[in-house]
């Protein structure tokens, strides 16, 4: 079997649930859940090695972390999910919530490459900073990895569905 869209996942997933094989189906979780988490864990090393420069206001001050590191922030807030029911597949965002107060769009501006903020929060003065895109090239990269393992993993399914 041949999944090309999310009819054939659903039907899978009606399938599964009609013949009763809750272990069939847990497994498929785990496997996509797995799946998932390695190229979740791909993005979070790209980003953890983002290099960002910043160009702009320079005056003089005592300079003050007033939040925590950036890159391991945005690392620790990306997260998987992997759903069976009207949408059925892998999911992997930036949970916004992880983030600092303040902070919540930075994930986004880091891959869009510019934004502006305040030096270490003081807001008279301002800088720019910039950075490589790093969701879409990471994404691409294992695109075709994340389509053979949902391949591999349905097939083994449906295999065992048959007997």
């Amino acid at each position: 079997m041949r999944i090309t869209g999310t009819g054939q996942l659903l039907e899978l997933n009606r399938r599964l649930r009609a013949a009763g094989h809750e272990n069939i189906r847990q497994s498929m979780i785990r496997r996509f859940r797995y799946a998932g988490e390695q190229v979740a864990e791909d993005l979070r090393r790209e980003v953890r090695g983002l290099q960002i420069r910043g160009t702009g206001s320079t005056r003089p001050g005592r300079a003050l972390r007033t939040s925590p590191p950036l890159r391991p922030e945005i690392a620790a807030a990306i997260r998987v999910s992997v759903r069976t029911g009207t949408f059925p597949g892998a999911r992997i965002w930036v949970d916004r919530s992880r983030m600092s107060a303040g902070r919540e769009n930075l994930p986004a501006r880091t891959n869009e490459g510019r934004w502006r903020h305040p030096v270490y929060g003081n807001r008279d003065a301002w800088t720019t900073s910039r950075s490589q895109p790093w969701w879409a090239p990471t994404i691409r990269r294992n695109e075709q990895k994340m389509r053979d393992a949902a391949q591999l993993i349905l097939s083994d399914v449906e295999s065992r569905l048959r007997g």
